[in-house]
């Protein structure tokens, strides 16, 4: 099977539309992300997300990993209701809005279930300063701008995270020693230092459903889960729903992406790439 680039990674009724009309302009989700597509690679070769598609991940690591991605997704979830107060005028819009907040509700839910078996306490978490930063970001974003751009800084959350499991499924990583995004892409604060949890994933070596990529079974690796749900056809829905909802908020403008939901977009890659940087063994 060959292998799927970043920026090939998703294909929805936009081919079709395109077929249909081939003056039509490349939606502003799939441009977003194809010219942030280096800093995807990166993360696909992060020390973390290279433990995940092997089993080798320290199980330590991936219980800071869980305790951290609380904090996260807390900040996620204020970020939905901002933007959905700021489109209350347009039933439709806070509708899908409502119905993705209800999806980070079930996270969290997971998360306390989760974080009893690893022995987390999810009300005494001292973010790390990648998770700060990426909820600091989300905060001021959701505070000060339009639905539009907030929902560009949160797109790209769900679309990684669809992406990363789609890519280990596969068994594709990229040599240990690759790195497509340098440091020089990174914002000073970024160099120092969201995410989805998934449904279930023993970290102590236990049994999971499925095989794991490059031929390991299910008795080898214990982040199976993991992968599964991001690779899953639901987790895929969930990023299409707040693409298609990016694309109905911020239309393209006569040159392309409009600078603000760019900005904030790639912006949001950063923080993803400095969050798994930040559990680099």
């Amino acid at each position: 099977m060959g292998e799927l680039r970043a920026d090939e990674s998703f294909e929805r009724e936009d081919s079709l539309e395109r077929e249909d009309s081939p003056e039509t302009e490349e939606p502003l989700h799939r441009s977003l992300w194809r010219s942030h597509s280096a800093l995807a690679e990166a993360c696909l070769n992060s020390r973390f997300v290279r433990g995940i598609g092997a089993g080798t991940l320290d199980p330590a690591v991936f219980k800071k990993y869980v305790a951290q991605d609380a904090f996260f997704l807390r900040a996620f979830f204020a970020a939905y209701a901002l933007a959905a107060a700021r489109t209350a005028e347009r039933i439709e819009v806070a509708r899908r809005l409502h119905v993705l907040m209800q999806g980070v509700l079930d996270e969290l839910e997971l998360h306390a279930s989760y974080a009893g078996k690893l022995g987390i306490d999810l009300d005494d978490v001292i973010p790390n300063d990648a998770a700060r930063g990426y909820t600091d970001f989300l905060a001021r974003t959701a505070w000060s701008a339009d639905a539009g751009v907030i929902v560009a800084a949160m797109a790209p959350c769900m679309r990684l995270y669809a992406w990363l499991g789609q890519e280990l499924l596969r068994g594709r990583q990229l040599s240990p020693g690759h790195q497509l995004a340098s440091d020089q892409q990174l914002s000073p604060g970024h160099r120092q230092s969201g995410g989805r949890l998934p449904e279930g994933g023993a970290v102590d070596g236990g049994t999971e459903n499925g095989c794991a990529n490059a031929g390991l079974h299910e008795a080898t690796n214990p982040y199976q889960e993991w992968i599964d749900t991001y690779a899953s056809p639901g987790f895929e829905e969930l990023a299409a729903t707040l693409e298609a909802l990016l694309d109905d908020l911020v239309p393209l403008g006569p040159v392309g992406s409009p600078p603000m939901a760019d900005e904030a977009y790639g912006e949001a890659m950063r923080h993803e790439l400095a969050f798994f940087r930040a559990f680099d063994e």
